[in-house]
């Protein structure tokens, strides 16, 4: 088993699984487990949201493994403002 930290931000808030209002909260995953299942399989977070993963501070791809200590952030994708 591996230990990971999950923290979900702003308005994504409303995906916390039922009974969390605190985080990061710890989640304990088999070995070999990736990215997206966790979030389908273990937080149930929506697949059509699009989103924005790091992990341990780095972008993310669902397909990519978790490693014991890994620190999970989810993020609502944002845009905005003009160059000139």
């Amino acid at each position: 088993m591996i230990s990971i930290s999950v923290r979900i931000h702003h308005s994504f808030k409303r995906f916390l699984p039922q009974g969390l209002t605190d985080h990061p909260f710890e989640i304990s995953l088999k070995s070999g487990t990736t990215l997206g299942q966790m979030l389908k399989d273990e937080i149930k977070f929506p697949v059509d949201v699009p989103k924005v993963i790091l992990i341990n501070g780095l972008h993310a791809q669902e397909g990519q493994q978790l490693e014991d200590g890994d620190r999970v952030s989810l993020f609502a994708p944002i845009a905005g403002g003009q160059f000139y």
